[in-house]
């Protein structure tokens, strides 16, 4: 019965981290492609991605720390860049990076706590 219990919580602590990873692939792909089709329509385009990304995966907002490369210009955890809006030339690329903390919890036994990352590069229209 031991063996049963450890094995169904780690399964079903697998299954959340999966799904964890799920919401944030989304949503950094939504955050990177509303970015790379907002050229002059935003002053802020790391708001606006931050905005995409929140919204596609609510769930993940408070532990997710995001990157901007904007045409070769980075901004490091960043929920605004209106220096950005200059960089945002057609034909060059935004990237997009997240990270979340995640925690495979199974009972007594020690797991290390691990990160899931994302990262989605896009062509500015």
């Amino acid at each position: 019965m031991p063996m049963l219990i450890v094995l169904m919580t780690g399964m079903i602590s697998f299954g959340f981290a999966m799904w964890s990873g799920m919401l944030l692939e989304n949503g950094v792909i939504q955050g990177a492609q509303l970015v790379a089709i907002s050229r002059g329509q935003t002053a802020d385009p790391c708001a606006t991605g931050w905005g995409a990304i929140t919204n596609a995966a609510p769930s993940l907002s408070s532990g997710v720390n995001v990157t901007f490369v904007i045409n070769g210009n980075t901004y490091t955890n960043s929920t605004s860049c209106t220096a950005g809006s200059a960089y945002m030339v057609q034909g060059q690329s935004v990237r997009v990076t997240a990270t979340y903390p995640c925690t495979i919890a199974v009972p007594w036994l020690v797991v290390p706590s691990c990160q899931l990352k994302s990262q989605v590069t896009e062509v500015i229209q």
